[in-house]
């Protein structure tokens, strides 16, 4: 997992996202319940606009830990970014309830942001 994110959080131009999920993979094959790599891996495909993929992993995330907010957080985002507004904000808001002080102010600011 941590591979993976060097190569995901590298400058922009950088980034190698099939380094990255190589890394995130090889987590999984090491641990399949390892929530954070699905949501890292996700955040990798979200990154390469392939919002179907990255929405299917950020809901094995949130299957495996249903308290993990960062989870909630990227899928709320890749709906966002689908224009699925509603949906949006029902996943901030469920990182509002997990993570008030947390991811829950980033959330906030999301919802505040979304059109009506």
């Amino acid at each position: 997992n941590n591979l993976g994110n060097v190569y995901s959080n590298v400058d922009y131009d950088k980034r190698d996202g099939s380094k990255a999920k190589e890394y995130y993979e090889k987590a999984l094959d090491l641990d399949p319940q390892y929530s954070y790599a699905y949501n890292n891996l996700g955040i990798v495909y979200s990154a390469e606009g392939d919002y179907s993929k990255a929405k299917e992993l950020y809901n094995k995330a949130i299957e495996l830990d249903s308290t993990y907010s960062n989870a909630y957080y990227s899928l709320g985002n890749v709906y966002s970014a689908e224009k699925d507004y509603s949906k949006a904000k029902d996943m901030y808001e469920k990182v509002i309830e997990i993570d008030p002080d947390g991811f829950g102010k980033q959330a906030r600011g999301k919802i505040e942001n979304l059109p009506n």
